[in-house]
């Protein structure tokens, strides 16, 4: 399906074909190809689509039975399709319910939050309610298990609607937190004295100390969700409702990161939220909360103290500078998860002069004059040298770091933003690391500096290898760089370009090769880093994102690579003169 057949496909046909594509691609069921020809052996059915590989592998149908169906033929087909799938029928029946729940809240947006005529002068922040058409990828990419479609309006990006938080005021014993060396001058700084003061008077007007207290904040979604949980977890006293703030907080593109509505220039705040969104549940485990600052400050002391990365570069991050759990002496750890905060902070002092900052999500968007979201970037600058560009400025430095630190990032559309003047790529800004950071101790360039995890909290001296941070191969640092960057996310920029521009994906992947070649030929110790990643392999394993959510495990399947180059003596020759 072309490009701009998609404008006008049903949320439905959106749904099922998204969901065919993942089958193929992760060969879910018996498949064979023919030329423009994919074959689905059923049990006692042959399903029969028309499309086509592009990069890395992906799929993408041009069938038009994704557009010229009615919506019961769609739910008939993907209903069948999940029994093939899914031996225990109950399972199958939940799982077509998330795939409806997609289509239902695709069809509210396109009815209550119409997107603009075009979205290219949209501000950073209105562009994350604005890019509503979630992972190009994942079949149940709006699935939102848990919400309603109330709670999709009040607390969903899309609806553009602000909320207050709840909040509480919890003794000190029941919370840990890091980075907040004293709880009152931290909330006086982000909230406000005068805010301060009112919320402590409450406390003594119910004759407690404010000494033994602090805040926490909550999301009312959260609270609405699991006020009965978690009041059953304290005695009386211990935890108090002090009341909603006066905050107009907005969701993001990842609905539990959060933005002030009244200044931007303040940190965002994340939270747990007991929903389901493509194959996880959003909540934070308070041990990834509590590393995070440790995490931000040694990604931050990486950059610095890489020439490249710092000033040739500059590459940025948001660091998660503060974090909140509950940890009380009695607390379950499946409640305390649900009430963790996070602390990041925003872009916008890293802007200057006519600098502006848009999610990489928007890189790949059609707006509605049927023209990409970068068409004026391309028409002005030359699809190459915009290409060369962007991939120098904002591809290369995830690579240096993993090659030359030995740090993989899940680097993954809704993690990076890009900072372009006119639309010239000038860097990129990364964020999230509470659970998207891995290496492997041996390959960090500086081993002391890693993070002592086990001081941080204490089921990280328990965990296991993979399990957390530190992994046991290198292998899973390219998987998580090829993944996250090349699989499901570059490779959506790569089809767009060559369908709509004629920019072949294979030129794409062949410049961003010899970008990498070029890079890394400076140093051999950077080479024989290089090297020792095999990122040029001819296959890789890549996530199998359907097969998580439809048995609830990880998985991989076998793809070709689209970076692959054999380490030919001409290869070496350029490498290492």
């Amino acid at each position: 399906m072309s490009l701009r057949c998609k404008q006008y496909e049903t949320s439905f046909g959106r749904v099922h074909r998204q969901f065919v594509e993942a089958i193929i691609f992760e060969q879910l069921l018996a498949i064979e190809e023919e030329t423009s020809v994919f074959l689905i052996y059923g049990k006692s059915k042959v399903y029969r689509y028309e499309g086509k590989r592009t990069a890395f592998d992906r799929v993408r149908l041009y069938s038009s039975v994704f557009c010229d169906q009615t919506d019961g033929f769609h739910l008939q087909h993907i209903s069948e399709l999940m029994d093939e799938l899914v031996v225990n029928s109950e399972e199958a029946t939940r799982l077509v319910e998330d795939l409806v729940q997609t289509v239902a809240l695709l069809e509210w947006n396109e009815i209550h939050s119409p997107l603009p005529f075009s979205r290219r002068a949209s501000s950073y922040e209105e562009l994350e309610s604005e890019i509503q058409e979630g992972h190009t990828y994942h079949p149940f990419f709006k699935t939102r298990r848990g919400f309603s479609l109330e709670d999709h309006q009040r607390y969903g990006p899309e609806s553009k609607h602000s909320f207050s938080l709840l909040w509480a005021a919890v003794k000190k014993e029941y919370l840990s937190a890091s980075r907040i060396y004293d709880f009152m001058d931290f909330w006086v700084e982000h909230i406000g004295y005068k805010r301060v003061q009112s919320f402590m008077k409450t406390l003594t007007n119910f004759g407690l100390s404010s000494h033994e207290y602090t805040l926490l904040p909550i999301h009312p979604y959260q609270w609405k969700s699991l006020q009965s949980t978690l009041t059953q977890q304290f005695n009386l006293g211990d935890f108090i409702i002090l009341g909603y703030g006066n905050e107009c907080m907005r969701a993001s593109q990842s609905i539990r990161s959060t933005w002030s509505e009244k200044n931007k220039k303040s940190s965002w705040v994340k939270f747990s939220l007991n929903m389901s969104q493509t194959s996880s549940l959003r909540t934070m485990k308070p041990e990834g909360v509590l590393a995070a600052p440790a995490l931000s400050k040694w990604l931050s002391q990486c950059i610095l103290g890489d020439h490249y990365l710092h000033q040739e570069a500059n590459m940025q991050i948001l660091k998660e500078y503060a974090g909140l759990s509950l940890l009380g002496h009695e607390m379950k750890s499946n409640v305390a998860e649900q009430f963790s905060v996070l602390f990041r902070e925003s872009f916008h002092s890293s802007l200057s002069g006519r600098e502006r900052a848009v999610p990489f999500t928007a890189l790949m968007q059609l707006e509605q004059d049927g023209k990409p979201f970068i068409d004026e970037w391309i028409e002005r600058y030359g699809v190459e040298q915009w290409v060369h560009r962007f991939l120098d400025q904002c591809i290369i430095p995830i690579v240096h770091l993993l090659v030359v630190h030995g740090i993989a990032l899940e680097a993954h559309a809704q993690n990076m933003i890009l900072v372009h003047e006119e639309g010239w790529p000038k860097r990129v800004i990364v964020r999230d690391f509470h659970e998207s950071v891995e290496y492997v101790e041996e390959f960090v360039k500086h081993p002391n500096s890693i993070p002592n995890f086990a001081s941080l909290h204490p089921k990280f001296e328990e965990a296991e290898v993979n399990e957390w941070y530190w992994m046991s191969s290198l292998k899973a640092l390219k998987e998580l760089l090829l993944d996250t960057v090349f699989v499901y996310h570059l490779s959506e920029l790569s089809y767009l370009l060559e369908e709509l521009y004629g920019f072949k994906e294979r030129t794409f992947y062949s410049l961003h090769r010899d970008n990498i070649i070029q890079h890394f030929k400076q140093q051999t110790d950077w080479v024989n880093r290089l090297e020792r990643l095999d990122l040029f392999s001819e296959d890789i394993d890549a996530e199998s994102l359907l097969r998580k959510k439809l048995c609830n495990k990880e998985s991989t399947h076998k793809i070709k690579n689209s970076l692959s180059k054999e380490w030919t003596k001409e290869v070496r020759d350029v490498l290492y003169q």
